[in-house]
């Protein structure tokens, strides 16, 4: 039995906007506790470099990958996809942290890339977990 296109689509978008607005509860409460202490600047700007930071790790895994022809190619992407961009990615969340005015702790600066990781990986755990209902529905 096939579900109506559209019913599949509401479902989703109302799946998307409950991600969406507890993301925004999570970064919220996450800049009030940086705010408390007098980091909220700190804590902007980390959280806005984490982009270009997640690009550059992107590029470290994709540019040698596609480089590589045949199947070591797969084999390069997940050895630098496993090893290099979470070494690369941690980095670059320490040092831009200690960088920032006023600093972050290694601790602060960690917490914000897994939070950051967090508010990619749950969304879409959460959205697998709920293909199969949706499909069903």
């Amino acid at each position: 039995m096939a579900s109506e296109p559209g019913t599949v689509y509401l479902l989703w978008g109302l799946l998307a906007s409950a991600g969406l607005v507890l993301a925004g509860v999570v970064l919220a409460r996450e800049r009030r506790r940086f705010a408390q202490r007098q980091r909220a600047g700190a804590w902007l700007w980390l959280r806005l470099c984490t982009l270009p930071i997640v690009a550059l790790c992107a590029l470290a895994v994709l540019g040698p990958a596609r480089l590589t022809r045949g199947p070591e190619a797969l084999a390069v992407f997940y050895l630098l996809g496993l090893t290099l961009a979470p070494l690369l990615y941690f980095a670059l969340h320490l040092l831009l942290g200690w960088l920032a005015r006023p600093p972050l702790t290694r601790a602060d600066s960690t917490q914000i890339a897994l939070s950051g990781l967090l508010l990619i990986i749950v969304p879409l755990l959460a959205a697998q977990l709920a293909q199969a209902p949706v499909i069903r529905l």
